[in-house]
């Protein structure tokens, strides 16, 4: 799996339905944790990745995956 930085931009898209034109949802988003409190765990993009693939596909969505700049390496394949 690939090592992405702190604040490191991802984006996804995912299309709904079928046909000549489904529809679709775009996601972007970064996280970062600036602040390290003992016992505090930080926030991480995985565990972003995967409360947005939670929502969307709820609604009918395709799993959205997202890539960063690392040569478009997947964040959540």
């Amino acid at each position: 799996m690939a090592v992405f930085d702190d604040g490191t931009t991802f984006n996804a898209t995912a299309e709904y339905g079928t046909g000549v034109d489904p529809g679709w949802v775009g996601v972007t988003f970064s996280v970062s944790n600036n602040l390290q409190l003992p016992g505090v765990p930080p926030v991480t993009a995985l565990e972003v990745a995967g409360a947005l693939n939670a929502l969307v596909q709820g609604k009918g969505y395709r799993k959205l995956v997202f890539t960063g700049p690392q040569a478009l390496a997947t964040l959540n394949p």
